[in-house]
């Protein structure tokens, strides 16, 4: 039986549908959790405990004008906006993601985990501008699944699609829509 290496995610994020001018606020989190306890004399934990810190929430304001990609987090993470033309706006894709590069040899274990970013979420609200329904894809380029589910789920409005997980949101007309990744 051939092993199979578990290589985990190293971003989260999702994409909207939005019109006019539109100004964002994001909001980034995250915790990291750093070994602790005992160490041999070859630098090994005698016992595997680990210190959960978390990290500082960053907001970040986007506007079209706004630089697209933000360091945080003394370089640990960055978030990326992308905008791309659609119809009569435009569809934005908010992407938090780990700068954080692995070494090699022994301790490569031990440093995954440490520069590993836990618990990470990232939310926008629409300051302003409008929200609009995700454009829906055409029934031709559909599998049948799909298309049965595009035939079942045809009466619900969807905002926004989740990139690396769910994604979650607050449509109501009477405060500014809020869109964020959910695991």
């Amino acid at each position: 039986m051939r092993r199979r290496r578990y290589v985990p995610p190293s971003s989260v994020g999702f994409s909207f549908y939005v019109r006019g001018a539109v100004r964002l606020s994001i909001t980034a989190s995250a915790a990291v959790y750093k070994g602790t306890g005992d160490r041999d004399e070859k630098g090994r934990f005698r016992s595997q405990e680990y210190e959960r810190t978390e990290l500082r929430e960053h907001v970040l304001e986007w506007s079209k004008s706004a630089a697209p990609n933000r360091s945080i987090w003394e370089d640990r993470a960055g978030i990326d906006v992308r905008a791309r033309p659609h119809r009569d706006g435009l569809i934005l894709t908010v992407t938090l993601f780990n700068r954080q590069r692995l070494g090699t040899g022994p301790g490569r274990a031990q440093e995954r985990i440490e520069k590993s970013l836990f618990e990470a979420r990232v939310e926008c609200l629409v300051e302003t501008g409008e929200l609009v329904e995700y454009p829906r894809v055409d029934p031709g380029l559909l599998t049948e699944e799909e298309q049965e589910l595009e035939l079942q789920y045809k009466n619900r409005f969807i905002y926004a699609v989740g990139h690396g997980a769910a994604v979650d949101w607050d449509a109501e007309r009477h405060r500014p829509p809020r869109i964020w990744s959910e695991f």
